[in-house]
């Protein structure tokens, strides 16, 4: 990692995670990692793809968690607190 990027070594001031939770087998596991390597002070955010009725239209939107799902999932983390919210074609979570 290059100087300046982490609080201390092997870890990081931000991380960004786009439209990956529904793609991983794990998002759990995945999510207590990136706080395991977020630096004390550092910045997550994290956005999705939102199942609704979109989906009736474009699959894609059959892939994502529906708001509800998302939010308990957050709940299970291993995370510092942050601010999850929603809108008509994603979610987000940010630290």
């Amino acid at each position: 990692m290059a100087p300046g990027f982490g609080h201390h070594q092997d870890s990081f001031a931000a991380v960004i995670n786009l439209q990956m939770l529904h793609l991983v087998e794990d998002p759990v596991a995945m999510l207590n990692e990136i706080e395991r390597l977020l630096a004390p002070g550092g910045h997550l955010f994290l956005a999705d793809i939102r199942r609704s009725w979109l989906g009736l239209l474009d699959k894609t939107f059959r892939t994502g968690l529906a708001v509800p799902e998302a939010a308990a999932l957050v709940e299970q983390l291993n995370m510092r607190a942050g601010r999850f919210a929603s809108g008509l074609l994603w979610y987000r979570f940010e630290v």
